[in-house]
């Protein structure tokens, strides 16, 4: 968990945040969607601004998690309007924080009581 803690807390210093998207579709638009998905491989520093961005398939599921990390929202918006406009493929796009992260801002919320 230490590269990734690193990895985050460099992003954040050069006021990059993380963000997930879940990219998912129906079976009409499985030729669409791995056309797509074929164009952005690797290209989602240099396409999209998104910076160590990585995609993960669930298999069988017909859903691509999308990680990364911008400065802009509007990298986020480049990506979900090339992946969606003339499909139904869907992008569920949310900036995220790290497990360790979360824990930390629930021990400084109670920490008063």
């Amino acid at each position: 968990m230490a590269i990734l803690e690193k990895l985050v807390r460099d992003h954040r210093e050069n006021k990059f945040n993380p963000f997930v998207a879940l990219v998912t579709w129906e079976p009409d638009d499985n030729r669409e969607a791995a056309k797509r998905l074929m164009e952005i491989h690797d290209k989602l520093d240099t396409k999209f601004g998104i910076k160590d961005g990585h995609a993960w398939y669930l298999a069988g599921k017909r859903t691509m998690i999308v990680i990364g990390f911008t400065d802009d929202s509007r990298s986020i918006e480049r990506f979900s309007l090339f992946m969606t406009v003339g499909t139904n493929i869907k992008v569920e796009p949310s900036y995220a924080i790290t497990a360790h992260e979360l824990f930390e801002e629930i021990k400084n919320i109670f920490k008063g009581k």
